[in-house]
């Protein structure tokens, strides 16, 4: 069933250096970060400016602070 669906790879040393630095602009603004993976799938949709559908809090701390498109369905 899941092989009607699209992949990608999301990694590497480029898109690991973009998501620690994004780490680092939200701890300077107190805001903490649970899942380092979600982290990475966050700075991989923000790069590829690909909107996401998620049920997630840390998800819309990184929509507000840092222009995170989610999906909503519209």
């Amino acid at each position: 069933m899941l092989d009607n669906f699209g992949s990608t790879v999301v990694g590497g040393v480029r898109l690991a250096t973009i998501a620690a630095a994004n780490y680092r602009k939200l701890r300077a603004k107190s805001i903490t970060i649970r899942g380092s993976v979600d982290l990475l799938i966050a700075t991989w949709c923000i790069e590829n400016e690909i909107p996401i559908l998620h049920d997630d809090r840390d998800y819309g701390f990184i929509e507000k602070q840092m222009g995170f498109r989610v999906w909503r369905g519209e």
